[in-house]
């Protein structure tokens, strides 16, 4: 039987060790979700989602008790997702990382650009020793290494791609393919737009995942529609106290849901939204 969500985004912590600039900030307002708010989050999730992604805000292999959440998810039998800068790699061992629950490991080389040349050149190699190690296992864990479209770095793709004896078509083509289930890719280019920065406007034609496909989980219990949502500005509820399904329920959640079924974002947030929306 399918699911009502095909991802739920879960933020164990808003901590990153990185002050990127395109990335929002300040970080480290809400801090690490505890172990049982993450159960509860779990045991709620676990029967509407087909995985759930350690992201919003943070990196999650910054958390030194990282193996606790996955250990945790496993017990609810759910498949992970995990979107990291390649900064931590080194703090777990390689096969944590490429075996269940884990499913799928994204990390975003666009952190790399405002780091120290020596830095970069350590999370690159680190990088290449992952999908090395992965390659010679036949892990089925997916592995992607992403840039953001507008921060595309040839010389990195030219690097990486010749490090895997692969012709680098990158962006020509949106991804390609280093080794068996591992990619170089390219993904949206968008701006955040902040919960502060509402102002009234008239009707946006838009069709969004958000509560029709996917839901957001800040580490502080705030549920949100989308991972795009790093503020809370769109606050349904809060799961320390409510159940979801009584969030889900919730007039702002059906309105945004009934809005989106009918091509049209509700929410300003939403209609101010710079990510790509799908096709009202």
């Amino acid at each position: 039987m399918s699911k009502r969500f095909i991802r739920t985004y879960i933020e164990i912590s808003d901590l990153c060790g990185l002050s990127c600039s395109f990335c929002p900030a300040p970080k480290g307002r809400r801090g690490e979700m505890g172990f049982e708010l993450f159960k509860r989050v779990c045991s709620q999730v676990a029967p509407l989602t087909q995985s759930i992604t350690f992201h919003l805000l943070g990196d999650p292999l910054y958390l030194k008790n990282f193996p606790l959440y996955l250990q945790i998810a496993q017990e609810h039998q759910l498949s992970v997702e995990i979107v990291t800068s390649g900064l931590y790699l080194s703090k777990f061992d390689s096969s944590l990382l490429l075996s269940d629950p884990i499913r799928q490991v994204s990390i975003s080389l666009s952190a790399l650009e405002e780091l120290r040349e020596e830095i970069r050149e350590r999370v690159v190699s680190e990088c290449v020793r992952l999908i090395d190690i992965h390659q010679e296992i036949f892990s089925q864990t997916f592995v992607n290494l992403r840039m953001h479209a507008d921060k595309l770095n040839t010389t990195l793709a030219e690097h990486l791609c010749k490090s895997f004896g692969v012709e680098n078509t990158l962006g020509q083509d949106l991804k390609v393919r280093l080794g068996y289930k591992v990619f170089l890719l390219l993904t949206k280019s968008f701006e955040w737009v902040r919960a502060e920065q509402e102002e009234e406007s008239g009707e946006v034609r838009k069709k969004c995942h958000g509560l029709l496909s996917q839901i957001g989980i800040l580490s502080n219990g705030i549920v949100v529609p989308c991972c795009i949502d790093c503020d809370g500005g769109i606050e349904l509820g809060n799961i320390k106290t409510q159940s979801l399904e009584e969030i889900l329920q919730s007039n702002r959640a059906r309105n945004i849901i009934e809005g989106f079924k009918r091509g049209i974002a509700v929410e300003e947030q939403c209609k101010r939204c710079t990510y790509p929306a799908l096709n009202p």
